[in-house]
């Protein structure tokens, strides 16, 4: 009989190794690369993370509770860019990040408590299935994603318009497309947000950011996503997830009358389509969990609310998917008389959407504008990058 644990540290040993040599000697990154976008990964990401999933009170193993944080930390981290640019001419770049840090780990020291609730049931079939795709869409993300994109002009046009809007977002909010200066870029952009936000920090350049070291936040979404899913389902039978996990992630889809794959998407041109779909997974399941409850739980709400607005910015079509199955839910509430639920999600949801397609993506830009009103006011310049 195996020991599931000496496996699972096993396998999360060789995803390091996987990682750091690939970056070291595929894609000749420097150690101070590396080093620097884990440490914001830990700092800026898992730890706000893991204090909100915290306060949320969702009772997850370990490795589940790992992804569910670091999904939480990518949406805060959305709203933390936001937030430092709107300041940025009254405040230092590090004081926002700094506090958000601060008040999380408080959070974290205040709730330490709460620790053994996690670590229970981590040695588990499941967890080492999840685990094991973790692994499996590593492997695939940066072999297949970033290998196929490290030539970044031979990318493609839909890849190089994707790095173009994380050059937009760092060099200024409202961003303006990157060579026309003075048309301002509207697109569901929010997959370039934390790229941006990183480049401002750290300096780790643009292009690095986006293929090979991108392989790890697409990873932990995708597979965190689906995992959170299944949990709040209470799936937990390990040959069941496995089922789940490659018929979603590894299998094909229909979209329309063409055959578009889920590798398509998500190695080869995911244009933020993968964080989309991963908030998506995740505001599903949020949204199921208060479906479940009787009483409207404020500590729900916030996180989907959260989730939903990030998925909107980083693939609105995903969002107005998503809104459909809002408003189904919805008009069960009403029918049961949980108004509460039915009015402050049904409209701060449909609310949130109409706000990011307009204001972010643009809506009202492509239904008023002509082709009169695109004129170049400037150009930005390389330099600038």
């Amino acid at each position: 009989m195996f020991n599931i644990k000496n496996i699972q540290i096993s396998i999360t040993v060789a995803m390091i190794l996987l990682f750091v040599i690939s970056m070291l000697a595929v894609f000749h990154l420097t150690e101070r690369q590396i080093i620097m976008f884990l440490l914001y990964q830990i700092v800026l990401i898992l730890i706000p993370g893991f204090a909100a999933a915290l306060i949320s009170k969702i009772k997850l193993p370990v490795v589940s509770m790992f992804c569910y944080s670091y999904a939480l930390g990518y949406v805060i981290n959305v709203f933390e860019y936001f937030a430092v640019k709107s300041t940025e001419n009254y405040l230092p770049i590090f004081v926002i990040p700094l506090i958000i840090l601060l008040i999380s780990v408080i959070v974290i020291f205040k709730k330490k408590n709460d620790f053994s609730v996690y670590v229970k049931n981590s040695c588990s079939k499941e967890q080492l299935t999840t685990l094991s795709f973790l692994a499996l869409l590593l492997f695939l993300n940066i072999f297949v994603f970033s290998l196929s994109c490290i030539n970044i002009e031979k990318a493609g046009h839909d890849f190089l318009w994707w790095c173009a809007n994380s050059v937009s977002l760092k060099l200024g909010f409202p961003p303006e497309y990157v060579f026309m200066k003075g048309v301002g870029l509207y697109y569901h952009y929010f997959s370039n947000v934390q790229i941006a936000f990183f480049n401002l920090i750290s300096n780790v350049d643009i292009r690095a950011l986006s293929i090979p070291l991108y392989s790890l936040t697409k990873t932990i979404m995708m597979v965190g996503a689906v995992d959170f899913a299944l949990n709040i389902l209470k799936i937990k039978d390990a040959k069941i997830k496995a089922f789940v996990f490659t018929l979603v992630l590894l299998t094909t889809g229909f979209e329309k009358q063409t055959l578009v794959t889920y590798f398509h998407h998500i190695f080869f041109m995911p244009f933020g389509y993968d964080i989309g779909f991963a908030l998506g997974f995740i505001y599903t399941a949020l949204l199921t969990k208060q479906f479940y409850d009787d009483k409207f739980d404020i500590k729900n709400f916030i996180p989907t609310i959260m989730v939903y607005f990030v998925c909107a910015g980083a693939k609105s079509p995903v969002s107005h998917v998503l809104l459909a199955l809002t408003g189904l839910i919805c008009l069960y509430w009403l029918v049961k008389k949980q108004f509460a639920s039915a009015f402050l999600y049904g409209l701060t949801v449909l609310g949130t959407c109409f706000f990011v397609s307009f204001y972010f993506v643009g809506a009202g830009k492509v239904l008023s504008e002509t082709s009169n009103t695109w004129r170049l006011s400037g150009f930005h310049t390389l330099a600038e990058y």
